[in-house]
């Protein structure tokens, strides 16, 4: 592990401390499982879909997204104050309000199946966006870690309500050298020689909302320990499922789990006990998620901070 990884973390004697009491919450972890937008990425990644659209096109990503917004709207203020479920405080609730936005959540994708908006793109080009996404700080060294433990059987897969995996996959490919991650998302149809056909394709699973992502982690880790990664009230369910829930600070997940009644934790602001059963995890960024797994980090870490006296316990304290 290179020294510059732990300059990059600059974290707090609280986190470290943490560090060390958390690892047990990996133990037994057979399969991880991550959001893509803005949990692995620094922002959402579907407009890449509409920079590879000629200038020529007759509507752009700003048209689909008002179709989106009006429906969003429509939807939170005049039925959903009207449901039994309107509260979503509750996991009965929530899957009933998830399952009932997945007409929203296809409003915009529809209206561009229905336009051909995305007829004649290439391939290639979307797999060329890969370039312009931005990876949140601490990813491509965590999972060059994870993909080192485990080259046959990949501990590691993406689950994404994204309207492709084209450039998911190529940005991993490029990274890693080849990828042979899971990905399960929407996709395009394109023809054989690789040019789209403005429709989806319906080979792919249906991933549209928070019910839908639950449904297929179900598939996908049976009879399986899981920790799911992700930021958003798209990813609650699927945290509620799983053994062990990390939250990517900044999203919408721990407000709402916290309006389900259930207890979310800081790995860099709470003290937490070792007695502690913690489930559902904060944290700011991917070294966090990384020092879970990886203890060589912690003391790298550490012996690092010793050297420019920034720290001042005791080793044996802290590892």
């Amino acid at each position: 592990m290179k020294p510059s990884i732990a300059l990059k973390m600059n974290k707090s004697e609280i986190a470290i401390r943490n560090y060390k009491v958390l690892r047990k919450c990996t133990f037994g972890i057979q399969k991880i499982v991550s959001d893509w937008d803005d949990t692995i990425t620094n922002g959402d990644t579907i407009h890449l879909i509409f920079d590879c659209l000629p200038e020529s096109a007759p509507h752009k990503l700003d048209y689909f997204f008002k179709i989106y917004m009006n429906e969003y709207r429509k939807y939170h203020e005049q039925i959903l104050p009207h449901k039994p479920y309107k509260e979503r405080n509750n996991i009965e609730k929530e899957i009933r309000y998830q399952k009932d936005i997945k007409s929203i959540e296809l409003s915009s994708f529809d209206a561009c199946i229905k336009q051909h908006t995305f007829k004649g793109i290439n391939r290639e080009q979307l797999c060329s966006q890969c370039s312009n996404v931005r990876i949140r700080d601490g990813f491509n060294e965590f999972i060059t870690y994870i993909m080192k433990q485990t080259k046959d059987d990949p501990l590691f897969e993406i689950l994404s309500v994204n309207w492709t995996s084209a450039f998911i996959s190529e940005y991993l490919k490029r990274m890693l050298w080849k990828n042979t991650i899971p990905i399960y998302s929407n996709d395009l149809k394109f023809d054989n020689d690789g040019i789209c056909l403005g429709i989806s394709d319906d080979s792919r699973d249906d991933i549209r909302t928070g019910y839908d992502k639950l449904c297929l982690l179900k598939r996908i880790g049976s009879g399986k320990r899981i920790a799911y990664i992700g930021d958003s009230s798209t990813d609650v369910l699927s945290m509620i499922y799983s053994d062990l829930a990390i939250i990517i600070k900044g999203g919408s997940a721990a407000n709402q789990l916290r309006n389900m009644n259930f207890q979310v934790r800081d790995i860099n602001q709470d003290v937490i006990d070792p007695s502690e059963n913690v489930k559902f995890l904060q944290v700011d960024d991917w070294f966090d998620v990384l020092a879970l797994w990886n203890t060589d980090l912690i003391k790298l870490w550490y012996n690092y901070d010793q050297r420019n006296s920034k720290l001042m316990c005791p080793a044996n304290n802290i590892l």
